[in-house]
């Protein structure tokens, strides 16, 4: 990555880069930084350890998370962290939690998009598991698409999947009461993932 960014630094464009949080520190975000990378999404996908662990298989906690890129954003980055609504097992409240928690950390730039599955994958199995055909096809995201929404009992239909979706994207981007907290790295975040 070094030598990547050192060959790439003189060019003078700027470069966005999706990369798990436990793969930074200090002097890679500042070599990156220097080489004309601005943006850093962070697919983090919950902020529930369990979910992370059991569904999504991370291999990262929610606190690698959250200081990866409260770090990017220290130096000068702009950090983009991107969820995923509707996973199995992750409650309604629990997604609330995880938009509480980038607020309190000043986070705006994140997105929460509906979880969608495709034939082929284990989650497609569950999902479709003593679904109708009609069943099936009335979760397709769209007409031209191989995905299919991920439908629970809290979201029994697409439209109320993607509507939630776009519920916590919108408390996401609300004000913080005028201010944002803006340097936090460093510190511990421990607290705001407790609970």
């Amino acid at each position: 990555l070094f030598e990547m960014c050192e060959k790439i630094s003189g060019i003078g464009w700027n470069y966005n880069v999706q990369t798990r949080a436990d793969a930074v520190n200090e002097e890679t975000l500042l070599k990156m930084k220097a080489a004309g990378f601005s943006n850093l999404a962070f697919g983090s996908e919950s902020f529930n350890d369990e979910i992370l662990e059991d569904v999504v298989m991370k291999r990262q906690t929610s606190k690698i998370v959250l200081e990866g890129a409260l770090l990017a954003r220290k130096l000068g980055l702009d950090p983009i962290l991107t969820f995923i609504a509707g996973l199995p097992g992750e409650s309604k409240e629990s997604m609330l939690r995880t938009v509480r928690i980038l607020r309190q950390s000043g986070f705006t730039e994140a997105t929460f998009f509906p979880l969608v599955v495709f034939r082929g994958t284990p989650l497609y199995d569950t999902f479709a598991e003593g679904k109708t055909q009609g069943e099936i096809e009335a979760a397709r995201f769209d007409d031209y698409s191989e995905e299919y929404c991920y439908l629970s009992e809290d979201f029994p239909t697409k439209e109320a999947l993607i509507s939630w979706a776009g519920y916590l994207n919108s408390e996401i981007r609300k004000d913080i009461d005028g201010e944002r907290v803006d340097d936090m790295a460093g510190s511990d975040v421990g607290h705001l993932l407790a609970g």
